[in-house]
């Protein structure tokens, strides 16, 4: 079902150096992960787009909806920022390429948990304790105060969620929340992967 003013960031843009290759070109499930990410988004949002940097755009697959980071140098907030200005009166749900793992289940227990009185629905690692920022909701009443942050040089996306009032997930297994940030990584979870098939 969608939800009304809930926009979709798939985050990107990152220079994925530990990788050496673009994360958001990884293929866990027959497609490039940023297209995998946007095609789980569509049944829940009115328009989901792919966040990354100019050069990036110009490898993204026609017809798919694309947002360039309009501040360099800021990391992931750049994406939020971004779409907050684009769509000022709409809230994001945001996936980073770096999490082959999540699926349906993880975006219908974030969205299951949003309310009037919650800031952002993040979730957290089970095992350490350390929010996953860039697997949540962003509700639009925060992004004021967010904006702020970004002009105060507060960059961190993990530190806005600790300190706004936001609800803090488990998953339904910790490995679908953990970062595949190295090829070593990679080559693990594509054969994880393939005995699942």
């Amino acid at each position: 079902m969608i939800h009304q003013n809930l926009i979709g960031l798939v985050l990107a843009g990152g220079q994925s150096q530990r990788m050496n290759t673009d994360k958001g070109l990884l293929n866990y499930h027959g497609i490039p992960q940023r297209e995998y990410l946007y095609q789980l988004m569509q049944p829940y949002c009115e328009k989901v787009y792919i966040c990354c940097q100019p050069a990036q755009a110009e490898t993204v697959s026609p017809g798919l909806l694309v947002l360039t980071d309009e501040q360099n140098g800021i990391g992931p907030a750049a994406a939020l920022l971004t779409a907050y200005h684009c769509h000022p009166k709409a809230s994001f749900l945001l996936f980073g390429c770096d999490y082959p793992l999540v699926d349906t289940r993880h975006i219908e227990r974030l969205l299951a948990h949003r309310n009037a009185h919650t800031d952002a629905v993040v979730y957290k690692n089970a095992e350490t304790g350390i929010p996953e920022a860039l697997l949540g909701v962003y509700e639009n009443h925060c992004l004021v105060r967010f904006e702020k942050e970004i002009q105060a040089c507060n960059y961190s996306l993990r530190f806005f969620a600790q300190q706004a009032a936001t609800t803090f997930l488990f998953p339904i297994k910790n490995e679908a929340i953990q970062s595949i940030d190295t090829p070593e990584e990679f080559d693990r979870i594509k054969k994880e992967l393939s005995k699942r098939l």
